[in-house]
């Protein structure tokens, strides 16, 4: 009913699924303004949906996300829900992409003594984010396009993931 292919959906000189894709089916997209996962597709294929998911961990699971469980939804005649969202306090002012690319960043929100919501990035070390770390993370913090700047001290919203508990520490 549905493909998922999980290699080849980049654009190293290994990656042949797009190609294939664009000789045999139709290729509805190569490449989103989003990141991480910038390098998903998505294509038709004799009726059926086929959906590339990029390599790095974190850019994969927003793929699975916004991609993949809208059709499985749809495909099990199941309503598309979507997480909820909270408006939180940030804890500092992030760091933008250079490219105009909507960006999404994990995030642990916590709730302070008076009761308010309180957000930080979880922030990677490296290029590429690391899985290290991640599993504390308990919201995605969407940095839309065209976007150059946050302070520290902004309410912004965020939304909700998994396990949907805030922490009372800081």
């Amino acid at each position: 009913d549905i493909v998922v292919i999980n290699a080849g959906s980049s654009k190293g000189s290994d990656d042949f699924t797009c190609e294939i894709l664009e000789k045999n089916g139709q290729m509805l997209h190569h490449m989103l303004a989003q990141g991480p996962g910038r390098h998903c597709s998505s294509a038709m294929l004799d009726g059926t949906p086929v959906i590339g998911i990029s390599g790095p961990p974190v850019g994969a699971e927003f793929t699975v996300d916004w991609m993949v469980k809208p059709l499985v939804d749809a495909y099990l005649g199941l309503p598309s829900e979507y997480p909820p969202m909270v408006f939180v306090r940030m804890d500092e002012a992030p760091e933008f992409w250079p490219e105009h690319v909507q960006v999404v960043k994990r995030g642990l929100i916590v709730r302070d003594e008076n009761d308010e919501l309180h957000c930080r990035t979880l922030q990677d070390t490296e290029e590429r984010p690391k899985l290290r770390g991640l599993d504390r993370a308990n919201c995605f913090i969407t940095y839309g396009k065209g976007v150059t700047r946050w302070e520290a001290g902004e309410w912004h919203p965020v939304e909700l993931r998994w396990p949907y508990m805030f922490p009372a520490e800081r």
